[in-house]
């Protein structure tokens, strides 16, 4: 078994799986890029090791993620992954006043943050995003509308000196959408990744199901006959009104 390699990354903490190594390579050759993969294949882990490069360079790294708990996971696997002292990696999170977040800011290396909260630090002026080498986005499928993502990718792009990953496994099946988000997050970049992949494959163990049919209870066919009821009644008026044939 092969494990990632560079100083600042625990020896033999993480394994070098070729699909990540490919998409590490990719996002550091091309820039920007939003990684589109299945869960459980490690996107954390890409993040890590992309973490790893830009502290090496004397950059910070910023991690943003929807809630609190995946805020904390995120943490959690990057200090068990990471060689640099845990004090350095922190968690930002609203339950925290102000005062010390900007504390906080001042001594971490790397930031596992929710993006509400990091919005309204930039906008009070708590974070210094230019010391920020590298930006990740989990679940980046969320960079639409007025989400959080939106604003924090627009005042990194302002400064135009970080590299911005998004990680989503269901970034949306239409182009327009997908393009949003690309668009949104400043990224030109997408790297696909799916389970038929060979260099996926080898990781991937099978799975096999087993069908058994159940009795559903009485209390459960009622509500089912109300729902197929109430669908037939409003397709039939539907139907009268010529919206649809069926």
């Amino acid at each position: 078994m092969e494990f990632f390699e560079h100083p600042l990354i625990k020896a033999q903490s993480i394994e070098k799986r070729a699909y990540q190594e490919r998409l590490i390579n990719s996002v550091l050759r091309k820039g920007s890029t939003l990684v589109v993969a299945p869960t459980a294949l490690g996107k954390t882990i890409i993040a890590a090791v992309l973490a790893a490069h830009f502290l090496g360079k004397g950059k910070n790294v910023l991690m943003v993620a929807p809630t609190k708990p995946l805020a904390m996971q995120h943490q959690k696997t990057l200090k068990k992954v990471l060689n640099i002292p845990k004090s350095e990696i922190v968690l930002i999170t609203g339950a925290k006043a102000p005062k010390q977040r900007y504390l906080l800011y001042k001594k971490a290396r790397v930031i596992s943050a929710t993006p509400q909260c990091i919005e309204n630090d930039i906008k009070q002026k708590l974070i210094d995003l230019s010391k920020i080498g590298l930006c990740i986005f989990d679940e980046a499928h969320r960079a639409v509308g007025n989400y959080s993502y939106v604003f924090i990718a627009r005042k990194f792009k302002e400064q135009g000196s970080s590299l911005l990953l998004g990680l989503t496994a269901s970034p949306g099946h239409e182009k327009e959408r997908i393009a949003e988000i690309c668009n949104n997050l400043g990224i030109k970049n997408i790297e696909i990744v799916t389970l038929e992949d060979e260099d996926v494959k080898p990781y991937i163990s099978e799975i096999k199901l087993e069908w058994r049919k159940v009795e559903l209870p009485e209390e459960f066919k009622q509500i089912k006959k109300a729902l197929t009821d109430f669908i037939r009644e409003n397709a039939s008026k539907l139907k009268e009104l010529s919206v649809t044939k069926a």
